[in-house]
């Protein structure tokens, strides 16, 4: 596809440019997937100095079943941001694992671990290096 973004404002340039979304999702195994996905497209930049952020994602998950009440997954994401009006390109990079456990037809535990790294070509990006981790309960009906 393509996108297309204009401002009112004086001075503004506009953003245009290739667009795309899609995924991908390979069974090799009953127990194994495995997704792709890919995306650009437009946002808000959310900065002051610039209207908006072409931003380009790819990543990959994998997820198995290694038991029927027990689903393990893992995955790899890049983003990319350019922001557009400015000189600054932020470069994140964030692996997962994670785990799922269900108690019941309702009730699972869940838990994972992500690790994020960002990166900036510009002295005005924040360049960090984050995990995280989580533990959770999910009801389904």
């Amino acid at each position: 596809g393509f996108f297309s973004q204009s401002f009112d404002a004086p001075g503004v340039s506009d953003e245009e440019g290739f667009a795309v979304r899609g995924n991908l999702r390979w069974v090799p195994t009953e127990l194994l997937t495995v997704s792709a996905d890919a995306e650009r497209s437009i946002g808000d930049s959310g900065l002051i100095g610039t209207t908006s952020t072409i931003i380009t994602r790819a990543g990959v998950t994998a997820d198995y079943a290694y038991r029927s009440n027990i689903s393990l997954n893992a995955g790899l994401n890049y983003t990319q941001e350019d922001f557009s009006d400015f000189n600054r390109t932020d470069d994140r990079v964030s692996a997962f694992v994670g785990a799922e456990y269900k108690v019941n037809r309702i009730v699972s535990l869940t838990t994972s671990l992500t690790q994020t790294s960002q990166s900036t070509d510009s002295t005005f990006g924040r360049e960090y290096d984050k995990t995280a981790f989580f533990i959770g309960v999910k009801f389904a009906r």
